[in-house]
């Protein structure tokens, strides 16, 4: 059955084989073939978004494929954790999560290592600053870890050369951040909220290292 790409694509099987379409279009792109084992994961992981997330099948069909082919242009997956799917309205976009902005620095060869992590308000936490620059983070797994309890995040890079550089930022950070985003009462922000904290840190940290190159 042909899908109207600019009418929403209605139900999982069809959005699964966008997945295909999106597929032979990078092969033909590359003027090669592409992983049928991949493809045929990608499809699976198609049909799990799209059972989590039913407003995904209220997106147009171009859309999805748009962003279908923005994950394979950034080696990612959109399985929860390296990525997402997310919709807006009737448009979908492709959202990498923090680990897979994390993979895609360590594939770089500019980094050796970037860990994030959250802070709670019940953890022990302190950041040092001046000549010799350090976070001190011991958390507390007694005490609550609810989305309202987090008061900061950081992210940390160890260099080629052993070097270490991190970001850390404020629970009123955070959620500037939040308030600058399309989605910020929904999607991402609301179901993953530590996961889009501490890509805000990633990203924030990204950017830093991206000035010394």
């Amino acid at each position: 059955q042909a899908i109207s790409m600019s009418s929403p694509v209605g139900n999982a099987d069809a959005m699964s084989a966008l997945v295909t379409r999106a597929a032979q279009q990078l092969a033909q792109m590359s003027m090669g073939s592409v992983d049928a084992a991949r493809v045929s994961r990608m499809a699976l992981l198609t049909k799990m978004a799209a059972r989590k997330n039913p407003a995904l099948l209220k997106c147009r069909a171009d859309s999805l494929l748009w962003s279908f082919l923005d994950a394979a242009r950034c080696g990612l997956e959109w399985d929860g954790v390296e990525g997402a799917l997310v919709p807006y309205g009737d448009e979908a976009r492709f959202m990498p999560m923090y680990q897979g902005m994390i993979r895609l620095a360590t594939s770089s060869g500019l980094v050796k290592k970037i860990s994030a992590a959250v802070v709670y308000a019940g953890d022990e936490f302190a950041v040092y600053r001046g000549t010799e620059e350090r976070i001190h983070h011991v958390p507390s797994f007694s005490a609550s870890q609810k989305d309202a309890d987090i008061i900061a995040v950081y992210a940390v890079a160890v260099l080629m050369n052993g070097e270490k550089q991190f970001s850390v930022m404020s629970r009123e950070q955070i959620e500037r951040v939040r308030a600058s985003s399309k989605g910020r009462d929904r999607g991402p922000w609301v179901d993953w909220f530590p996961a889009m904290a501490a890509k805000s840190a990633v990203r924030q940290l990204w950017k830093f290292l991206g000035r010394r190159q």
